[in-house]
């Protein structure tokens, strides 16, 4: 998150581009993976603000537990489970959200608060995977590890107070891409579909798609050389990848994109995704999918799980929020 966004962004936003540059991350793009994740990410820089502020975190919530639950490789995936601060009558809906990263960086941790932020907001309970990331497991493991998360939630959700007959799901940058692959991956088994899904900033094509790869090439925290990075890694000796459709969501012809729940699409200023974003949206609605395109000025990717010190992200979380639970049935 290099200064570089300066003018551009509200001072909300900006601050905490400025407190991510304090912390001296070196560029994700010019390291090893290992390397990379070590460096202070998004979450590490809206706590700083927040410690600059007073301000205590994280958001309480009535609990957060880690299940071990299989992945799709015969191994073990945790799977965190967060319930609200005032859940009420149970059973409770499910929200999968799937963390970003670009299948290489971040983990569950990372994307704790828009986590916590959304249990509270929708009364539902929140699972999220930690599925395994890039180059040590390449494409299409997060993409299976993540529909291994889902069937073995809708399979067990008794067990965690949840109703398997209300869930949705949603994601953040790459997570936003995994949510509607998941969707198209259940509707091709003939399994039930999530109510409602959320796109936030996802990547939605492997191609460096649309004016906003111009005007937000060197924005921070996610520019143009840190997406090939990322590309180089998670596809590495898999280049069929980038013709997957578990990858390539702008491809699907509209029988396909027809197969999606409703969805809420949240795209921002200063992101190389915005125009894939906004183009998935565009996609979805002219095959007849109930789409809503929201976006938000002002601020840049990661930007959503920041509602601690961001205005744009409390309103952003209450918006998803909002679509979930709008599209989950009633209990009984």
């Amino acid at each position: 998150m290099a200064t570089d966004a300066s003018g551009l962004l509200d001072p909300q936003a900006q601050a905490i581009v400025d407190a991510h540059s304090s912390l001296g991350p070196q560029p994700f793009e010019i390291l090893e993976p290992g390397q990379a994740r070590k460096q202070p990410g998004p979450d590490d820089a809206v706590k700083k603000v927040m410690e600059e502020k007073g301000l205590e975190g994280p958001e309480p919530v009535g609990s957060v537990t880690d299940l071990k639950i299989p992945d799709a490789a015969g191994g073990e995936q945790t799977l965190r489970v967060y319930t609200p601060a005032e859940p009420g009558e149970g059973p409770l809906p499910i929200i999968m959200w799937i963390h970003g990263g670009g299948w290489v960086l971040f983990d569950i941790d990372t994307y704790d608060a828009s986590c916590r932020g959304l249990t509270n907001k929708t009364g539902a309970i929140v699972v999220s995977p930690d599925y395994r990331r890039a180059p040590e497991a390449v494409f299409p493991a997060s993409h299976d590890d993540v529909l291994a998360a889902w069937r073995w939630t809708a399979a067990n959700a008794a067990q965690m107070g949840g109703d398997p007959s209300r869930m949705a799901i949603g994601g953040e940058s790459v997570g936003g891409n995994m949510a509607p692959a998941t969707c198209l991956q259940l509707a091709e088994a003939g399994e039930p579909l999530p109510a409602a899904q959320v796109c936030v900033y996802p990547l939605t094509t492997p191609e460096q798609f649309g004016e906003s790869m111009e005007d937000a090439a060197d924005g921070r925290p996610l520019n143009r050389a840190l997406l090939s990075w990322m590309a180089m890694h998670a596809f590495e000796g898999v280049p069929e990848a980038a013709q997957d459709p578990r990858i390539d969501l702008l491809n699907w012809p509209r029988e396909t994109l027809a197969l999606m729940p409703p969805t809420l699409v949240i795209t921002d200023e200063r992101d190389v995704l915005r125009s894939q974003g906004q183009q998935f949206a565009a996609n979805l609605e002219a095959a007849g999918v109930p789409t809503t395109l929201s976006h938000y000025e002002g601020v840049m990717h990661e930007f959503f799980g920041a509602s601690a010190v961001l205005d744009k992200a409390e309103a952003a979380q209450q918006e998803a929020a909002a679509h979930l639970t709008a599209a989950l049935p009633t209990a009984g």
